[in-house]
């Protein structure tokens, strides 16, 4: 997933609520948006609450698409953190099931990623379009920011009148595709989807703990931003799974991260999840570890927005014709920043701290084993 410097973690969307004379758990009526969103897109039968989750992501951002009549609107309104999210949610429970029922939902999955990846790239670009103006960059430097942004933008129109431009009929396209495919799937029932999604889960956390990082490098698919990018899906695979997974403070297997309980970090609106309303059986997690991966989630977002400035404004720098080496550009950018390579490194070094309590706290062999049943 693409990242700029927004710290948009991931807040839960309110759940409908069920009322009381009619049925409780997986077997209650959807919330009144998926009802309706079922109504518009002709899906006249329940689908279970396995694939109901999936609507519920769908009606919740089909309004905002809806209205969509030009994208080059939506484009010029980014950043838009709160439609945003709800994307993130939508590609998080594609991702659970993007391996299953012989990769049905794969293509939706790589779709939606698409358009949040060239959402991100946006707004990182125009983040750095402001920050070159603000920390008084050089001409030519400004003009290729400028000239990144106008091409992110045009990607993201792209995107949007490929897959998520409203039909005639009101419809969203891609919302259409993974309708008709949810509707065809002999999808498992709510006992063995459940059994699924924890072995699916399990198997990523597994694949995290064993694979080593590096904090002192900040992009790829090993450095500081990996690490915090697979942080960030245990809150999004929790909050898209809609009341599936659920936080208990009975269990706190890491002593230091008890006192999380009564923090701050515990009031704030990032650690919360949706009410097991419409379940059966909701997976409980150790809310302690939960609120770990929260603050860590803030903690390194800031470091890696720090080490962003410096990458950005080099790129600037080198694309801009204002410096001739990589070298050149990062002592320019730090110069620009007011800052030293002392200070720059020491963000790396608290990085690789966090990272190493991480380990030493065996973070996400425990996390693992609370996804059991």
């Amino acid at each position: 997933m693409a990242n700029g410097k927004r710290r948009h973690q991931h807040k839960a969307a309110a759940s409908g609520q069920v009322n009381s004379e009619e049925p409780q758990g997986a077997k209650a009526p959807p919330a009144a948006e998926v009802a309706a969103f079922m109504h518009q897109y002709g899906i006249t039968r329940r689908l279970g609450r396995p694939r109901e989750r999936v609507l519920t992501w769908l009606a919740r951002l089909s309004p905002a698409f809806a209205r969509l009549a030009d994208p080059v609107a939506l484009a010029e309104a980014i950043p838009r953190p709160e439609l945003r999210s709800t994307l993130f949610y939508l590609e998080g429970i594609l991702k659970l099931y993007r391996r299953g029922y012989e990769r049905a939902l794969e293509g939706p999955y790589r779709i939606t990623k698409s358009l949040e990846d060239a959402w991100g790239a946006l707004g990182a670009a125009l983040e750095l379009v402001e920050l070159a103006r603000r920390r008084g960059a050089p001409a030519p430097a400004l003009d290729w920011c400028e000239s990144q942004a106008n091409l992110a933008r045009s990607e993201l129109i792209g995107q949007l009148r490929t897959h998520w431009l409203p039909l005639p009929d009101g419809t969203i396209a891609i919302f259409r595709a993974i309708c008709d495919t949810l509707v065809a799937l002999d999808f498992e029932g709510y006992a063995r989807d459940r059994r699924s999604l924890i072995r699916t889960i399990r198997s990523w956390l597994q694949q995290v703990a064993n694979t080593p990082l590096d904090m002192y490098v900040l992009q790829g698919n090993h450095g500081l931003h990996e690490l915090r990018r697979q942080l960030r899906w245990l809150p999004i695979f929790a909050v898209s799974l809609d009341g599936l997974v659920v936080t208990s403070d009975k269990r706190n297997p890491v002593k230091e991260y008890r006192a999380l309980l009564t923090s701050e970090v515990a009031h704030s609106p990032y650690a919360r999840l949706p009410e097991p309303i419409r379940e059966d059986k909701p997976i409980k997690i150790s809310r302690s570890l939960f609120l770990a991966a929260t603050a860590l989630i803030a903690q390194l977002g800031e470091l890696k927005d720090a080490a962003e400035e410096v990458e950005g404004l080099e790129h600037a720098l080198i694309g801009g014709g204002v410096a001739k080496t990589s070298r050149a550009a990062r002592e320019q950018a730090l110069e620009l920043l007011g800052r030293t390579p002392e200070q720059q490194r020491d963000g790396h070094v608290r990085a690789e701290r966090l990272y190493r309590e991480l380990r030493r706290n065996r973070f996400f062999k425990l996390l693992r084993s609370d996804f059991k049943g």
